[in-house]
């Protein structure tokens, strides 16, 4: 289980109160995940005037590094994202999506979606969903570990919370494709971007790597 997320500290050290609003549940949508992969930010909100026909509120999103003091001094503020302009923001208009649309990864980073789902007790609430392109950095306590800050402003008042738990980042892992191709009359290698092929021509197997266009620079010779 991912650690809870920090509330209001005296010094980073002593909890003091929580912000912990009846009316929202927000959270990440997992608790660890990898450098570039998108997470979902999830937003619950019950029992508040929210419509999303048409849209009457607006939120921002606060995505911040947790750090200790001991080990790292303040927290990190590392990206807004808003619904509405704002200076030190990223501007991401809200979208009303349907309760089972698939979202793509473009979408993704370029809107916050708003929509409505129906709740295993039969009852609707409002689902908004924002995106962040996960960021690793370095942490002298070892892999970063991430909160988030919500405001949602629906008729004229904000409702502050922040997510339940921390979301952990570590390094991304560098994939390679293998594809060892088997015809010994094969006289051209099939561009396969940024890949290694094995590449057989009669004893020899052979071991290229392209580059971005499929132009092969690296080739390793191996005998059979």
């Amino acid at each position: 289980m991912a650690a809870r997320a920090k509330r209001f500290y005296l010094c980073n050290l002593f909890p003091l109160w929580e912000i912990d609003d009846e009316h929202l549940k927000v959270d990440w949508d997992q608790e660890h995940t990898r450098e570039e992969d998108l997470v979902e930010m999830r937003v619950m909100v019950k029992e508040l005037p929210v419509q999303i026909e048409p849209l009457n509120f607006d939120i921002k999103f606060e995505v911040n590094e947790s750090d200790f003091l001991l080990s790292g001094g303040k927290d990190d503020k590392v990206v807004t994202l808003s619904s509405q302009p704002a200076e030190g923001a990223e501007h991401r208009p809200l979208k009303v999506a349907g309760e089972k649309e698939i979202i793509t990864r473009e979408q993704k980073l370029k809107n916050i979606f708003a929509s409505k789902i129906t709740l295993k007790d039969g009852q609707t609430s409002t689902l908004i969903q924002a995106y962040w392109k996960a960021l690793y950095q370095d942490d002298v306590s070892g892999d970063p570990e991430y909160y988030f800050d919500i405001t949602l402003t629906v008729g004229g008042k904000d409702y502050l919370e922040r997510s339940d738990h921390e979301l952990t980042v570590s390094r991304g892992l560098t994939v390679e494709v293998i594809m060892q191709i088997r015809d010994p009359d094969a006289t051209t290698v099939k561009p396969l971007s940024g890949a290694w092929i094995y590449w057989r021509e009669d004893s020899e197997l052979s071991l290229f790597r392209t580059d971005l266009t499929g132009r092969v620079f690296a080739r390793d010779a191996k005998e059979n």
